[in-house]
């Protein structure tokens, strides 16, 4: 950065300020802006391109900063089948599914799209992999969810749950003490 005297005082110009964008005379107005270089625009979009996929990052890790926040909420919420017990999880589940569907729409301001505006540049192909890690951390929500479920006894998972599909068993001979039984 640098630096000159103004006022009587020292002051720094700000990052990306351009000294020599400002007119000649030294007002604060500006002259007509000249066109960025090939070389220059393909570093601008380079570094444009390097930020979104930074962001889908972000975007994509963000579920997973959620799951100690939920997992608090369902461990307050009890294990006892209640209202607020069952609307908590029924809301993480909710919350998750909606996600889930809405993925591409969380990331389309992710997209760079190319010169020619009708097809989409080929560095979209990026966005692959943050969609997927953004889908497995609303799976591992539902997966709390699913536990949650578990936890209340909500879900089949002990023998006693399926005993009206069991067949009853059939006896092969009685016996009683003493006298034969046909």
């Amino acid at each position: 950065m640098t630096s000159r005297a103004f006022a009587n005082t020292e002051q720094l110009d700000p990052k990306g300020f351009s000294f020599a964008l400002a007119s000649s005379d030294g007002s604060k107005s500006r002259g007509k802006e000249k066109e960025p270089t090939e070389e220059e625009q393909a570093a601008i979009d380079a570094n444009m391109a390097n930020l979104k996929l930074k962001k889908s990052w972000e975007t994509a890790l963000g579920p997973l900063k959620q799951v100690p926040m939920q997992a608090f909420m369902l461990y307050m919420s009890g294990n006892s089948v209640q209202i607020y017990s069952i609307m908590v999880t029924v809301m993480l589940f909710m919350n998750s599914g909606n996600a889930i569907l809405a993925t591409n729409q969380a990331f389309t301001r992710f997209e760079t799209v190319s010169t020619d505006k009708k097809k989409k540049a080929a560095g979209n192909g990026n966005l692959i992999l943050p969609k997927i890690v953004f889908v497995l951390a609303q799976c591992v929500l539902m997966g709390l969810g699913v536990y949650k479920c578990s936890a209340m006894g909500l879900l089949p998972t002990t023998h006693s749950d399926w005993l009206s599909f069991l067949e009853a068993k059939s006896v092969a001979e009685y016996s009683s003490h003493g006298t034969w039984v046909q």
